[in-house]
């Protein structure tokens, strides 16, 4: 199987007037906690159902986890981690919580996982 991409137009407004044309990668399907529960059962000796209560619970501890100010490192699957950012200040002591805007979870995959990148193809989309 091969990755597919489109082509998507962009205007950027460090070259104004002139039409670029880059690569986005479209996924074939969305896969869901059911279906890789199922997956990981089907590659081991745990029930489907215990593989999924096991993932909602990892997401639990997650949100707990987020809540206490940590980033969550998970081996070969990578680093889960909250950043945000803020309004820009005139002074070091005006930077407070309320100037939080945007709050994201990053994630940032290992090294071994980074490395199927290098083994993928890619074909382009025909659509």
């Amino acid at each position: 199987m091969s990755v597919k991409f489109k082509v998507v137009n962009k205007k950027l407004p460090t070259v104004p007037g002139k039409d670029l044309y880059f690569a986005l990668a479209v996924p074939q399907n969305y896969i869901g906690l059911k279906a890789l529960s199922e997956s990981i059962s089907n590659g081991s000796t745990f029930r489907k159902a215990d593989v999924y209560g096991v993932l909602l619970s990892l997401v639990e501890v997650m949100e707990q986890e987020f809540k206490n100010g940590n980033a969550v490192v998970m081996g070969d699957l990578g680093r889960f981690s909250v950043s945000v950012k803020s309004s820009p200040c005139t002074d070091a002591t005006q930077v407070t919580a309320q100037k939080i805007i945007n709050p994201k979870i990053d994630y940032r995959p290992s090294k071994h996982l980074k490395s199927v990148l290098e083994t993928l193809t890619y074909k382009k989309d025909k659509s």
